[in-house]
């Protein structure tokens, strides 16, 4: 059965009747590609020789322009593939003299014929559409809570190639001409002359000596002498784009909740980035033709930014904007993972349709990371297929890491297979989403296999460690506690309270008295998981603590003051920071040896212990609904509550609150008709 991702986004060539996306579109997809990779070419390898690189620049952009128009219709798609085919034709003219000189130039013009190739067969298919007309966009309307796609009547967006510029011609400043002399007196009159230009002074430069300033009154408290201008329209533009577009990047780095606070408190954030994107749309064509260059032109490769770029472009139609999104992360794209973790990010959340077109060209590309990034966003957006994850599962170690766990909920039957190559590699990463897949699809091998990683490589063993108090039964528990025994680090003690024996309390508080602050407050928080107590703390946190300089300010002799009260007038000075408070669970080891004197008695020795009862699903559902965790903590809360149950529905710490809570209210019967048996450490049989 076709589903709706492909078909055509807009439900136009056929309807929905037809498959999407139809060939034209395919070949555009691969000149639009192409075209790209060959601008990347020439903005970050090409060198300034002595061929102008600008005017070619210029006809890429036009060449591009009429792919955008070819897509949306935006005129008649074979004109648009037309204009487009004679740029590029005019962009390789210019570009085969600096072909033999600069290989840089050399690689993009094969690009470029392949561009060729797609958009002749293009215009070829396009020939035979009736062009229609342009709908009418329908009013924009607020996002709330969850993006909206917004749709503006406007030209495409045509990225700005940087590419260098020819080096100056450098100026030669030539000695006055003499005649030949001829006879002895000509010579001795010449070679005086130039002595007399050889000695003869220079002129110096005289500066014009500016007045002193008069003297200026000063103004009364709280007014300015000097008042700026008023903005120019498009002054004003920039800066409110300026605004909205800081306010996206600083949300979505710190929308996740802080250690203590309500996962729901996001919420609030949330409706902040959705209201910025807005104002941006709101505020016309303009204002997204002003992106690039707030992006381009910043001097830091910021992965944020790149996050920023694709959420506001991912909610506005067009292929166009998509593109652009792309062509910030390729430019921006480093060593550094998370400038393809923030791309990944924002793709997950938007609601733009040209989404899997734009990640299967990803998913062909020859850069493993890319495909990585492609598989990840296709399968937690339920675009991919079976096959496609299977494929991607037997790829290179990145793309298969990330392909494992979504392949082993698929049911496909290459799971077992894709599981055992990857244990069998020597990538520990590769491996370690290998047991994931393995504890996902309920593999009877999964507790096994997580037993014999707790002794191999430290990253390898701590994502087997927090697994296996996933899954533990009561053999497997009392191995974390001789583990967190004999090497505590906040991981091993932390899986201990994922086991939930009873027989792990007396070792959880004995290690209360440990000399590391990680591996105490992680005691602490396994016991509150195992008993709920109810034994807290406040933990004062100063506000001076909170944000560090970089370059600590030189010592005076005298305390130094908040810069707020250095600038502020006397009479209106602001208030002393207040202290940030963090309730937690207590680390005082008294505390807890009088209340487990006092309830110890009260637990089953035999049961697995969840917050103070015997474990169901019901509790990690609770927990995953309720509770106050981390980020790291729910997604493994999710993780159980698929091993203890055997059903699965999709969740993520990543989407908006609206549709978390969309998940959590689908897991609660599943998790209460699972909950037969209180304190069972079984796990549901093979899926």
């Amino acid at each position: 059965m076709m589903t709706s991702e492909q078909r055509h986004p807009h439900g136009d060539d056929g309807g929905d009747t037809m498959p999407w996306p139809p060939p034209w579109m395919l070949d555009l997809e691969r000149a639009h590609d192409r075209l790209g990779r060959a601008a990347h070419l020439l903005e970050s390898g090409a060198q300034s020789g002595p061929v102008d690189l600008r005017p070619p620049a210029r006809a890429l952009e036009r060449v591009f322009a009429g792919i955008f128009d070819a897509f949306e219709e935006r005129r008649p798609r074979y004109d648009a593939a037309r204009d487009a085919l004679a740029a590029l034709d005019e962009a390789a003219e210019l570009l085969s003299p600096a072909a033999n000189g600069d290989a840089a130039v050399g690689f993009a013009l094969d690009y470029l014929r392949e561009v060729r190739g797609a958009l002749v067969r293009a215009g070829e298919r396009v020939a035979s559409l009736v062009p229609r007309p342009l709908p009418p966009p329908p009013e924009l309307r607020a996002s709330f809570e969850r993006p909206a796609l917004h749709a503006l009547h406007r030209p495409s967006l045509t990225p700005h190639l940087r590419v260098p510029a020819p080096k100056p011609l450098e100026v030669e400043v030539l000695p006055p001409r003499f005649e030949r002399p001829k006879t002895f007196e000509e010579l001795e009159r010449v070679t005086r002359q130039m002595k007399e230009m050889a000695l003869a002074p220079k002129p110096a430069r005289t500066k014009a000596v500016k007045p002193p300033p008069a003297p200026r009154p000063e103004p009364p408290p709280g007014f300015a002498l000097d008042v700026r201008p008023a903005l120019s329209a498009g002054r004003f533009l920039q800066e409110r784009v300026r605004g909205c577009f800081e306010e996206v990047t600083m949300i979505g780095v710190h929308r996740a909740p802080l250690l203590g606070d309500p996962w729901r408190t996001s919420r609030v954030l949330e409706r902040r980035m959705l209201a910025s994107i807005d104002a941006i749309v709101a505020l016309g064509p303009p204002a997204l033709e002003t992106l690039e260059a707030l992006v381009f032109d910043s001097p830091l490769k910021d992965p944020s930014r790149v996050f920023a770029t694709a959420m506001i472009l991912g909610c506005v139609t067009g292929r166009d904007t998509l593109a652009m999104a792309e062509r910030v992360f390729a430019a921006f794209e480093l060593d550094d993972p998370q400038h393809s973790a923030q791309l990944g990010a924002a793709l997950k959340l938007v609601p733009h349709p040209y989404l899997p077109l734009s990640l299967r060209t990803f998913l062909a590309d020859p850069d493993s990371a890319r495909r990585a990034l492609a598989i990840d966003v296709l399968a937690h957006r339920g675009m991919a297929t079976p096959e496609e994850l299977a494929r991607a599962a037997s790829d290179e170690p990145d793309v298969a890491a990330a392909a494992l766990p979504w392949l082993a909920l698929s049911r496909h039957p290459g799971v077992r297979a894709a599981i055992d190559g990857a244990l069998d590699g020597s990538v520990g990463r590769l491996r370690a989403a290998a047991r994931l897949a393995m504890v996902l699809s309920a593999d009877v091998r999964a507790v096994p296999s997580l037993r014999a990683a707790l002794g191999g490589e430290p990253g390898e063993a701590a994502a087997a460690v927090a697994l296996l108090g996933v899954v533990a039964g009561p053999a497997e528990a009392e191995l974390l506690v001789q583990n967190a025994v004999a090497a505590p680090t906040r991981a091993s003690v932390a899986a201990v309270g994922w086991a939930g024996s009873k027989a792990a309390l007396p070792a959880l508080m004995a290690l209360l008295l440990h000399r590391d602050e990680p591996v105490v407050l992680a005691a602490a928080y396994a016991l509150d998981r195992m008993t709920h107590a109810g034994l807290y703390e406040d933990a004062v946190v100063e506000a001076e603590e909170i944000m560090v300089s970089d370059v600590p300010e030189p010592d005076l002799g005298d305390p130094p003051a908040p810069l707020a009260r250095v600038v502020s007038d006397p009479r209106d000075l602001p208030a002393e920071p207040s202290t940030d408070t963090l309730q937690r669970p207590s680390t005082d080891p008294q505390r807890w040896a009088a209340w487990w004197k006092e309830r110890g008695d009260g637990f089953d020795a035999k049961a697995r212990l969840r917050r103070g009862h015997p474990y169901t699903p019901t509790l990690s559902w609770l927990e995953l609904d309720r509770w106050p965790c981390t980020p790291g903590e729910r997604r493994l809360l999710h993780w159980e509550l698929v091993a203890r149950t055997g059903a699965y529905v999709r969740f993520d710490t990543n989407d908006f609150v609206p549709v978390q809570e969309d998940s959590v209210l689908a897991w609660e019967p599943l998790a209460r008709n699972a909950s037969g048996n209180p304190g069972s450490w079984n796990l549901p049989g093979r899926r």
